[in-house]
C-alpha cells in the first residue's frame, strides 16, 4: 500500500508564493524558474510545487478574462520588454509597425489598381 506524503499548503501561503513569484519576475529575477526557485527556497514548498500554483493562478486569470493561456503568457513576456527592462520591440513600436506594413499593402494596392497590374 502507498503511502500518501502529500502535504497541503495553506491558501494564504499558496496565495503569498504566486505573488511573490510574479513580483519576483518584474523586479529582476532573470526568469520565471529562478523566481519560482528563489520564493520555494524561501517559503519550504519544493519549486515544482510552485510552479504548479502560479499555473494554476494563471489559467484562473485567463478564465476569469476569457482570454486564453496564450494571450496571458504574451502579456507577460510583453510586459519586461515596454517597461524598458529587457530589450525589444514595446506595443507602441510593434503598433506602429503593423500600421505601416498595413499602409504599404494599401499602397501597393492602389498602385497595381493604377498601373493595371
Amino acid at each position: 500500500m502507498a503511502s500518501n506524503n502529500s502535504v497541503r499548503y495553506p491558501t494564504e501561503l499558496r496565495e503569498r508564493a504566486v505573488r511573490m513569484v510574479l513580483e519576483g519576475v518584474r523586479e529582476g529575477y532573470s526568469s520565471e524558474w529562478a523566481a519560482i526557485c528563489a520564493v520555494a527556497q524561501m517559503l519550504g514548498p519544493t519549486p515544482e510545487t510552485v510552479r504548479l500554483w502560479v499555473r494554476k493562478a494563471q489559467a484562473q486569470v485567463s478564465a476569469d478574462l476569457r482570454v486564453s493561456d496564450q494571450t496571458i503568457y504574451n502579456w507577460r513576456r510583453q510586459d519586461p520588454i515596454d517597461r524598458g527592462v529587457q530589450p525589444g520591440a514595446t506595443s507602441e513600436e510593434q503598433a506602429e509597425l503593423w500600421a505601416a506594413c498595413r499602409r504599404i499593402v494599401e499602397l501597393e494596392i492602389e498602385l497595381a489598381d493604377q498601373t493595371g497590374y
